[in-house]
């Protein structure tokens, strides 16, 4: 059984994907990161993966309009769905000064859920729309992403990728959670 998701390891799809296969009871199945919504869906309908999982709607920042679009039209059906609570974590670079920060970067959905606490703590950093919280990790790791540059994510990302911690609990409301889907192909 594979199971893709979308994100990458560390991400918040990551962690609904290994929800999902435990719940199965599933010892031998595969996770497949897929990035982003549309890969998830396409590789459901060329039968490449047995099941998609992907995030839906937040509570604070609504409908997952990228999901939304990948779906739209498609003969994929839901099969199950369960909330996840969102903790997101700031980090960046141990080299990088905080007074020298000038971007965040993360997914959209992340920079909606955390706009009240950054304008509280951290006002003045340009906003940069990323694939994944995880990747933005990833990438500033890599120095993919300029170094004044910080990232919200899950505190599993920002610590797998050797980051440096600098707010936890980012989200603006502590109820935070984001519905995940489990799809699979309509036969």
């Amino acid at each position: 059984m594979v199971i893709g998701y979308q994100g990458i390891e560390g991400s918040f799809s990551n962690q609904a994907a290994e929800e999902f296969m435990h719940k199965l009871d599933e010892k031998d199945g595969k996770l497949l990161p897929l990035v982003d919504s549309k890969s998830v869906v396409e590789k459901l309908i060329k039968k490449e993966i047995d099941y998609g999982v992907l995030a839906i709607r937040n509570s604070t920042a609504g409908i997952v309009e990228e999901t939304r679009i990948a779906l739209e039209n498609q003969n994929i059906r839901c099969m199950d769905l369960f909330d996840l609570r969102i903790v997101h974590c700031l980090f960046k670079l141990k080299s990088t000064p905080l007074d020298q920060l000038q971007k965040v970067a993360s997914h959209e959905q992340a920079i909606h859920q955390t706009v009240l606490t950054r304008q509280k703590y951290f006002k003045g950093l340009e906003e940069m729309e990323y694939a994944d919280t995880a990747l933005a990790a990833k990438d500033l790791a890599n120095h993919i992403l300029d170094d004044k540059t910080c990232v919200i994510c899950s505190k599993i990302a920002g610590e797998l990728f050797g980051l440096e911690m600098i707010y936890e609990g980012l989200n603006d409301r502590d109820d935070n959670t984001t519905t995940f889907g489990i799809f699979k192909l309509n036969d």
